[in-house]
Parts: C-alpha cells; sequence; structure tokens
C-alpha cells in the first residue's frame, strides 16, 4: 500500500538548501517515516492514507539513498541528488529533444556521461480532469550519448550552463507540449473567471469521456496513414 505520488524516482535532484516535500498513500492513519541524510522525519497519514512528510534537503551534492517506510513496507530511491531544480515548459520550442538537434550539436552526443544534469519527461497524456498530481512510472536520466537524445534541447542547454557556472547538480522538469494554446494549461475556475466563453464552450466537450476517446481514436488513425503515406512516398527513406 505504501507508496509515492509525484514525480520522486530514482536519479532525482531534490531543490538544495531549503525544505522539501514528499507525499503519497499508505494505509489508514498509519505512521509513515522517511530517512535522508542520516536524518529522520515522520508524519501520520490521514484516514484516506494520505501522508505529506517535510524535510531539510542540505547542501548540494550526491548521490544519496532515500527511504520511506511504514510497517513492514519499504520504498528506497537510490541515486538522489540535491541542487538546482527548474521547471522548463512552453510549446515545440522547448519540447524539440535533443535527437532533432544532433546534426547541429555532435558535439554534445560525444561527452561522457554528466551524473549533474539530469532531467524528467513529463508524458503527454491527456486529461480533462483538472490538475493532477502524479505521473505514472517517472523516470529521471542523467545526459549521456545514450540519454541526451530523448532530452529537451532548450533544458539541456539551460541545464549545462547553470552547472558549469554553479558546479552543483541541475534537475530539470520538462512538462512541454507542442502546439498547445495557454488556455489548454489553465483551469476551469480561470476560464470562468477570464469568462472565456469559446475555451469554455470546447472544455464542456472534452468533459465527456466518450467525446475524448473518440477524438484520441481519430488523432491515432489519422497519424498512422499520414506515417504510412510519408513511408511510401520518401524516395530518400526507400533508399
Amino acid at each position: 500500500m505504501l507508496k509515492t505520488k509525484g514525480i520522486y524516482a530514482d536519479g532525482m535532484v531534490l531543490q538544495q538548501k531549503t525544505t522539501n516535500c514528499i507525499f503519497g498513500i499508505a494505509d489508514a492513519n498509519a505512521v509513515v517515516s522517511l530517512n535522508w541524510k542520516d536524518k529522520s522525519y515522520s508524519a501520520n497519514a490521514d484516514s484516506d492514507g494520505n501522508w505529506k512528510i517535510e524535510f531539510e534537503s542540505g547542501n548540494a551534492g550526491g548521490p544519496f539513498v532515500m527511504e520511506i517506510s511504514s510497517g513492514s513496507e519499504t520504498v528506497v530511491f537510490k541515486d538522489v541528488y540535491a541542487g538546482e531544480v527548474w521547471v522548463s515548459s512552453g510549446q515545440s520550442n522547448a519540447q524539440l529533444p535533443m535527437d532533432r538537434m544532433r546534426y547541429s550539436y555532435p558535439k554534445e552526443f560525444e561527452l561522457p556521461e554528466n551524473n549533474n544534469i539530469r532531467m524528467i519527461t513529463v508524458p503527454i497524456s491527456w486529461s480533462f480532469e483538472g490538475e493532477q498530481d502524479s505521473v505514472e512510472n517517472p523516470v529521471w536520466r542523467c545526459a549521456s550519448p545514450q540519454t541526451l537524445g530523448s532530452m529537451a534541447g532548450t533544458s539541456y542547454f539551460f541545464a549545462k550552463k547553470l552547472w558549469e557556472e554553479l558546479k552543483v547538480p541541475v534537475g530539470i522538469v520538462n512538462p512541454a507540449q507542442g502546439g498547445s494554446p495557454i488556455s489548454s494549461w489553465m483551469s476551469k475556475q480561470s476560464l470562468e473567471e477570464l469568462k472565456s466563453t469559446e475555451n469554455l464552450k470546447e472544455l464542456a466537450v472534452w468533459e465527456n469521456p466518450e467525446n475524448v476517446k473518440t477524438k484520441q481514436k481519430s488523432l491515432a488513425d489519422n497519424q498512422s496513414k499520414w506515417d504510412s503515406l510519408v513511408y511510401e512516398s520518401d524516395k530518400g527513406i526507400q533508399e
């Protein structure tokens, strides 16, 4: 039953020198303990099993081990660092992966693994049920020739510059979505306060799960047809 929510995972970076927070679920009213840098913290889960622990991250460095326990259950996060954490979001220019910049910056792909530059790319998914508090199976990656291609270029170069100047681990959270209008990032309440009638009408359509399911299938089918046409007609791919 014990588990964390959010984006906590092996290889993560925590903001240095400040109070951090970790949260999740456990058995109802259970005591949950956190061990971090030889210090212990604890909290009681509520009647629904929700718990939250605040703790001090301390100075930059790593790797460290974080251990969360409740009763006979234990969750362990390894290869954890403390440093500078930034969110890098936006549209396609914030999402564009290094793999598509490979020929512009070939030397970046020749650099050795750098444990001080880490990134989590939030998977793109549909949600019309308000703000979400968790990412399913979050994955943090450090920069290396094997992982660099999947990292957003803007985020990577920003993190690299920070690391070179500050000499501390840098973690980037990248939830960018190409082509997304600002209204899609706003809550229903915000749209109502702004009297954004057209956006509210559109939201009403997508609040129906069946409409979402139909649209997802339509997009997937159209993407498949497009890919097939491209591969069949592109002489370069054929040869």
